[in-house]
């Protein structure tokens, strides 16, 4: 799905969810992507999912973007703007889950938490080469961890 100067606002969504699938999708200048529940790229085994945002906005409200549930899921942001409460990159407990985040551009925030790979089973990077991460709120209780560390 590629979405530029439109709003796209839905309930369920996952982007490569099912045994083998592939999904994408594309957010360009002028499109806003909303959600008011849990986001998933790459939700089940051997799934792929990929959201490329080179403009627009793609905003999860007081909700996670799960990147690489069980699946693969990658996000690469080159320009616009990114906002939930959590990222989770590849943090499951499997051994399925892969997640990338590729930051080039633009601005990302996680209101809650930025976690990325587990300690035990799952992989999970994150890149910045430009743009902004933000990892904040009001009562300054946010954080960002990658469990592999401990």
């Amino acid at each position: 799905m590629v979405v530029s100067n439109a709003v796209v606002s839905v309930g369920n969504v996952s982007v490569g969810r099912h045994d083998s699938s592939d999904g994408t999708l594309v957010l360009l200048a002028g499109g806003l992507a909303g959600r008011s529940d849990d986001f998933f790229i790459g939700r089940f085994g051997n799934s792929t999912g990929m959201v490329f945002l080179a403009g627009g906005q793609f905003v999860v409200t007081n909700h996670p973007i799960w990147f690489g549930r069980e699946g693969m899921g990658k996000l690469v942001v080159s320009n616009g703007l990114v906002s939930a409460s959590e990222f989770r990159v590849a943090t499951e407990l499997t051994n399925t889950a892969s997640g990338t985040v590729l930051l080039a551009g633009g601005t990302t925030i996680a209101s809650v938490n930025f976690t990325f790979g587990s300690a035990t089973f799952s992989t999970g990077q994150v890149v910045i080469n430009g743009g902004s991460l933000l990892v904040s709120n009001a009562d300054q209780t946010a954080s960002s961890e990658s469990p592999a560390d401990h």
